[in-house]
Formats: structure tokens, sequence, C-alpha cells
């Protein structure tokens, strides 16, 4: 509005942004960017955040009549701030996010807007979500709040309308609703007449807007009314509902006594539809706005769309006398002034954040099947000359403006540019320890089969102890392994361990006779004896994590065999308890850095064995024999340099 009541029109103009919602399979849901300036994006999915329950109690906490809300501090602005923000997070993840970012940004570098539009006729169980609350936290603000973004509920229906050219004023049709009924709050129809009169008082002298009143609420005087003049907006107040049975929104008007009349929403499309100048209908009613989850257009304000209506801002909570009145006065005197719709309805909830309530500001909810947002095409009255002081003042604020939005694009390109590198990085590692992983595992594999392969060698060649030596190495290493192939390379070792000793012990009677085999039968006597005790299951061991090397008082001869089995976990950060192993200890190679000198190519924190604590060690894990090469006392330790900060513990056996 300029000096002197003279209406400067605004040209703005909007990219879209649609965002569609289609149901998936078991009650789950794709969502997809089908049009915008960065170009649409594949299907992902999309989870509303919050239980039935959670919606119902927040509906509750900020959608009854209410004090004014006016501190940020205030818990019903934290709680608004609380649910846009998981609603954006559920919506805008991944690409979509980045093509908002990229679509924001183009549409700032060409002067102008991005209309987000939702599309949910597929899903209208959706429709109930106050999707006006989107709350984009890394930048602290609401979408909709922004002339810049507007949010409006598109609903795809043939025979999208043209703009209607308009002269002001804007004419404008009230019909207030207040029956004798005693089920319904009766209204003071006079004040609320009187309330609307004040508010657009200055419109109407500034010749933008005309305001009439409707006498009697009846469908039948707005029959009458509608064929004897044009009219271009249709101003609800009264009461409004939803009727199940009919699954329809309804509106509350008067019958010929001053009863109450329950009109459906299609019953009250039929007259306006036939009303080509009527471009909008605004319902101040309470229930106004809420629809049936199965039919996009079982709502009063989406039934109206449906009959051809090109516009509907309804209410989606109760509104007080303050927000309702901020509210009105902005959207006409936007309206009048050449903006769309939808920039219209984004000032006006800026006049109710700025001036009224922190939390009202979302409760119009805009309804539109014109695809631009422009319903009329309002001509614009005498614009008055600027002076230079206001034209080098204009155009300094635009070139900052130009300059904020320049720099608030390279900042969000970059943003993206330092994701997209961040994802390339984390792919990149995890390509190269696959890769090292493989390297590592076909390492292992060369090694196992060269050893079993020399053992064959040395077994042919009758080197029956050597043969040995070389499969207990390859059962040491491999035997604990989780890797299939390690495992069948270490049976082969055991295999091959069988058959020398079966010619050891060929070569041993063919050497020694009858007194050597009972030698070896009182020793091995005497060893199951000394190790297990009669009728013993064994020397029971527990080796704690934190624990180096553990006496097992078990001694060692020459020539004999133990049978050690382990069990249990020992987690190797005891802060962390993602990090247990078993006996056969963490295969990660990256772990063996910490592994005792030694043992570079076993298991971190595997169970490991020595004689009389001293070199070579061997690897025990869950089960093995040990053939002992000498004799001396067996401890059984962690393969950890450092067991400080491990925890758990070990049991074994020894037979």
């Amino acid at each position: 509005m300029g000096d002197g009541g003279m209406a400067v029109t605004r040209g703005l103009t909007y990219l879209d942004f649609d965002v569609l919602i289609e149901r998936a399979d078991q009650g789950a849901y794709r969502v997809r960017v089908v049009n915008a300036p960065a170009g649409p994006t594949p299907s992902s999915s999309f989870t509303v955040p919050f239980s039935q329950l959670e919606l119902e109690n927040f509906v509750l906490k900020i959608g009854r009549p209410r004090r004014v809300v006016r501190r940020v501090d205030e818990p019903e602005t934290a709680a608004i701030k609380a649910f846009g923000s998981q609603l954006y997070r559920a919506l805008f993840h991944d690409e979509l996010e980045v093509n908002l970012l990229r679509s924001q940004s183009q549409a700032t570098a060409m002067g102008m807007g991005l209309r987000l539009r939702l599309r949910l006729s597929d899903t209208p169980e959706l429709a109930e979500l106050p999707w006006e609350f989107l709350y984009d936290r890394s930048r602290n603000r609401f979408v909709c709040l922004s002339d810049r973004t507007p949010l409006v509920r598109f609903l795809e229906v043939p025979d999208p309308p043209r703009p209607l050219p308009v002269s002001p004023p804007l004419r404008v049709l009230v019909m207030i609703s207040s029956p004798r009924d005693p089920s319904f709050a009766e209204l003071d129809v006079e004040q609320e007449w009187a309330k609307l009169q004040g508010v657009l008082s200055g419109l109407e002298q500034a010749g933008l807007v005309h305001l009439e009143r409707l006498e009697t609420a009846t469908l039948s005087a707005l029959r009458q009314r509608l064929r004897r003049d044009d009219w271009h907006v249709l101003h609800f107040i009264g009461h409004g509902g939803f009727d199940p049975h009919a699954q329809d929104g309804v509106l509350v008007l008067e019958d010929q006594a001053g009863g109450s009349r329950l009109v459906t929403a299609q019953a009250l499309g039929v007259p306006l539809h036939n009303h080509d100048p009527l471009r909008l209908v605004v319902l101040n009613a309470c229930e106004g706005a809420r629809s049936d989850p199965t039919d996009p257009f079982a709502g009063t304000a989406q039934t109206l769309i449906q009959q051809g209506i090109p516009a509907v801002v309804a209410m989606q909570f109760e509104i007080t006398d303050p927000a309702a009145i901020a509210f009105t006065g902005e959207l006409y005197a936007a309206v009048a002034d050449g903006y769309p719709l939808d920039a219209a309805l984004s000032q006006a909830r800026q006049a109710i954040y700025t001036d009224v309530s922190e939390v009202e500001w979302a409760t119009p909810v805009l309804y539109l099947r014109a695809p631009d947002g422009r319903i009329f095409d309002v001509t614009p009255t005498t614009i008055r000359t600027l002076s230079d002081e206001e034209r080098s003042r204009a155009t300094a604020e635009r070139e900052a403006a130009e300059r904020e939005a320049a720099e608030r694009a390279t900042a969000e390109r970059e943003a993206a540019e330092r994701e997209a590198a961040e994802r390339e990085a984390t792919e990149w590692r995890a390509r190269e320890r696959e890769r090292e992983a493989a390297e590592w595992r076909a390492a292992q594999l060369r090694t196992a089969s060269d050893g079993v392969d020399r053992a064959e060698a040395l077994l042919r060649g009758r080197d029956y102890a050597g043969a040995l030596a070389v499969c207990t190495e390859v059962r040491r290493e491999f035997g604990n392994s989780a890797d299939p192939a390690l495992v069948d390379q270490a049976e082969r070792a055991r295999e091959l361990s069988r058959r020398a000793r079966r010619q050891q012990a060929r070569r041993r009677w063919r050497r020694w006779g009858a007194v050597g085999i009972a030698a070896a039968v009182a020793a091995g006597i005497f060893l199951g004896w000394r190790l297990n005790g009669p009728g013993s299951g064994g020397v029971q061991v527990k080796v704690p994590g934190t624990q180096a090397w553990i006496d097992t008082g078990v001694d060692c001869r020459a020539g004999h065999v133990l049978q050690i089995t382990a069990a249990g976990v020992v987690y190797h950060n005891s802060k962390d308890a993602g990090t247990g192993v078993g006996p056969a200890g963490d295969p990660l190679p990256s772990r063996r850095r910490a592994n005792v000198p030694g043992m570079p190519h076993a298991n971190h924190s595997a169970l490991i064995g020595s004689i009389g604590r001293q070199k070579p060690y061997f690897v025990v894990g869950t089960s093995m024999a040990y053939s002992c090469p000498g004799g001396g006392r067996l401890f059984l330790g962690i393969n950890d340099k450092d067991v400080a900060n491990n925890s758990g513990r070990f049991s074994a056996t020894i037979k």
C-alpha cells in the first residue's frame, strides 16, 4: 500500500517445487520430487515421525482456544519447533533436501520465489498433518512463514481455473451464521460484523475492497445474492464440522425459521460453482479444514475445491479474535495489492506471527487448484512516483537482497559440495577396507596352502617330525579362523598330522618293539593321572582378560600331547561392549598392531599358550591338541600387549 491509500501491485512470480507422497506396501509411503528447478528425484521412503497419540496430544496442546503467545520461550513455541523439525527431517532427507536447497538457490538467482506444493491426493490420511509447521532447524525458520517459500496443499483436478481480471474494489460477500440452537454456541453476529468492517475499513476507504453482509445465513438467500451481483470472495463465519455418516464436511447454516441446518460442502458447492466470478472462499470455522482419511475431497475445503472453487482458505485449529483480525486484514490487503494467493497467505501469517501470536500463524490452511496461485489479475490503481531518495533506497535494498541471496546460494552450494565430498571419502574408505580385507584373506590362503603343500612334501620324504611341525603351525595360525577356506586348509593339516603320527608310531614300533610300546603306555597313564587325577574331567583354568599369563599348574613333557579346549569372552576395550571376542580372537587385521611380540599374524586377543612364558608362543583358540616339544610348565595368556583396559575372561580345560 503506498502513501495516500494508493495500491502498488507487486508482480511476484514463483517456480514450483512439487512433492508427491504415495502409498507403498504395508502402510508405508514413498516420497519424491516430481517437478522442481533442480529436477526430479527418485523415490525414497517417508514415515510419519509421530504416533497417532503424539499427534493428538500436540493438536490438543496448540489447537484449542488459547491466550496470545508472544514470548519465544513459551512451551507452545518450543513444541511447534520440535514438531515442525521432526516433520521437516522426515520429509526432506538425503536427495530431497539437497534438491530443495538447490531449487531455492536457483529461484533466488532468478529473482523468483519457490512455491512448495504438497500433492496428497493419493494419501488423504496425511492431509490432517499440520504441514504448515515445517521447520528448518539448521536455518532457524519456518518454511511457509516466508512469502519466498509459500506452502500449498495442491489438489489436482481437471480444468484448472484461469485468473479473473479484476479492477478494484475486490468484492467480498460476508455470511455470518448463528442459528438459534442450544447445540451450538451462539455468536454475537453484530460484533463479528463490526470487527470485520473495522479491520477492512482502510481498504474500503481506499477503494480496494467492497464489503457486504448477507442478511440471513440461508442457502436461498445466498443463491439470490449471487444472482444479483458479482462476488469475488465468500467469507463465512460460523460453526463447521465433519459428518462421519455423510463422509463430508458440513457448515452450520440457518433455516427459514432461524434454526440450524447442517449443509454439506457438496450442497454448498453447487451455487458457488455456478457463480463464475467467485475465486476464493474463506472459512472461519473451527473444523473447516478437516478431511476424511480415505477421501482427499471429503472435508469442507477439499470438497469445495472439487466443486470448482479455485481456492479455499480454512482453519485447521480454532483461532482467537486478535489472530483472526490480523489474518483477515493482511490477506485481503495483499490480494488487493496483486499478490498471488499463496504469497498473500504468507503475508497474513507473518502478520499473525509478528503482531499477535507465535503459534496461531499456522492455523490457516490453503487448498489450491490454480497451478500458479493466481486467482485474480488485479488491475493496479495509480502508482505513486517515487522520489530520487526512495528510488536510491529501493535500489540499495534490492542490491543488498541480491547479494544476500547470492551469498546464501554460494554457502548452500558449498555445503552440498562438502557433503558430497564427505560421502565420496566415506565410500572410498569403505572400498579400501574391503580391498585390504580381500588382500589379507588371499595372503592368508596362500600361506595356509603353501604350508599344507610343504607338509605333504615332507611326509612323502618321510620327514614325519618336520611334517608334524609344519601342520601344527598351520593349525595354530588358521584353526580358529571364521573363513571356510582357511578352515578347510586347517582340516587338511589335521589329517596330515594324523598320518605323520601314524608313521612315527610305526617307526618307533619297529625300533623299540614291545618294550617301547609298554613304556609309552605307562607314560600315557602317568600323564593322564598327572593332568586329570583319578576320574577327573581335566584341569580347569580361568584366564582373566586383564592378566598377561596364568600358570596352569600343568607340566609338559617332550612327546606328550595336551588337549586344550576354551570358551568365554574377553573385551579388549572395557568401555565398548561391541569389542567382545571369544578364544579365537578378533580377525580384524588393524587390531594386530597391539599383539604381543612374536605373534604378528595371530588374531588379536586370542587365547595363546607358552612353555615357561618363553617363545615360541602358540595360539590355543577354542580347541587344540598341543604336542609338547620339550619339558616345562604350561602358561596360558591373552594375545594383547596392553591388557590393562581389558575385561572378561576365558575358561580353559586341559586334558
